[in-house]
């Protein structure tokens, strides 16, 4: 007699638990120098609320810039009365005050002076904090923290498997994998997120550095700067999600065989998630029974071989299938 047994959920609580450590560290060994840098230029992302004179201290933070005869950057109310004031013109198109630079009260020009000087500066300091970056990820262990998340993904999927095997006497429940297991399977996950995070880097760094470089040579607006470090956060943002999903696939999956194995069971009964996320090739092996030694091809146009959630965001599930005496 065969049995199938319930299958492991709740991966995408587990994706979030990885995600958070993977994005700490990106934020803390990448951005957070970065960010500091622009900071000690009193060059800040969020947009700062002038008082006083205005246009002056908007040019000191970077909020606006002066080039080739007219104010760019980020206006508020005031900013906008003062320019008008002193004869600028709106241009809608190009979204910039237009002024000659000999009509420019004496005052502002100083600044403006004083902004580029302090824009070049910040610039080079940022270039060379991403280059120091770049040598410390690729020469030393990257040190990330994935134990406690992966000491709650455990416990979890310990409790799911308890309640998979609930009321089958003649399997043997443990909910608890060895510590040698436990060990493989914290190293396995930490090593491939190590070295997907500095291969990921390797290719980051170079790009934002080399963004920085033509703001530079373009002008080197302050403001843009600031906007282009963020945009890239949210890139590595989303690399985070990704490295984190598709490691806890693996995580799961190799839990999951490895639960079986201690159950007697060599076999399981793939089950996808049957929405309309599920992709075609996958849905062809849905219901089908297989050995985990002997994964199936879940790629027809590479012939890839994997089980249930090894594969690139796969959210398939092992059924383990038992063999009872008849």
């Amino acid at each position: 007699m065969k049995k199938v047994l319930q299958g492991i959920h709740h991966k995408d609580a587990y994706t979030r638990l990885v995600d958070v450590e993977i994005q700490q560290w990106m934020k803390e060994a990448i951005f957070k120098p970065v960010l500091d840098v622009l900071a000690s230029y009193g060059i800040e992302h969020q947009r700062i609320n002038a008082t006083g004179i205005a246009v002056e201290q908007a040019l000191n933070s970077g909020q606006i810039h002066y080039a080739d005869g007219a104010f760019t950057g980020h206006f508020n109310a005031q900013i906008s009365r003062e320019l008008k004031e002193m004869g600028a013109v709106w241009e809608s198109h190009g979204k910039r005050f237009v002024l000659p630079i000999e009509r420019v009260p004496y005052e502002i020009r100083g600044a403006i002076t004083a902004s580029k000087s302090l824009s070049i500066q910040a610039h080079q300091a940022i270039t060379k904090t991403l280059t120091t970056i770049e040598e410390n990820v690729a020469a030393a262990s990257l040190g990330l923290n994935i134990g406690k998340a992966l000491d709650v993904i455990l416990r979890d999927l310990g409790k799911q498997y308890i309640r998979t095997v609930t009321g089958l006497e003649t399997v043997g429940v443990k909910a608890e994998i060895s510590a040698s297991q436990r060990a493989q399977l914290d190293t396995a996950l930490t090593n491939n997120l190590d070295l997907s995070i500095k291969n990921f880097a390797a290719e980051q760094i170079p790009e934002l550095r080399a963004m920085v470089e033509k703001n530079l040579f373009e002008g080197g607006r302050t403001d843009r700067l600031a906007d282009l470090i963020a945009s890239r956060f949210k890139v590595s943002q989303r690399k985070a999600n990704f490295l984190a999903d598709q490691e806890t696939g693996l995580l799961t999956a190799k839990y999951a065989q490895i639960q079986a194995g201690e159950i007697g069971s060599t076999e399981y009964v793939w089950s996808t998630s049957r929405d309309e996320r599920v992709r075609p090739d996958h849905i062809a092996l849905d219901g089908k029974r297989f050995s985990y030694s002997s994964p199936p091809i879940t790629n027809r146009a590479t012939g890839a071989r994997n089980n249930p959630g090894e594969d690139f965001r796969c959210r398939c599930v092992a059924l383990p299938v038992i063999n009872f005496p008849s």
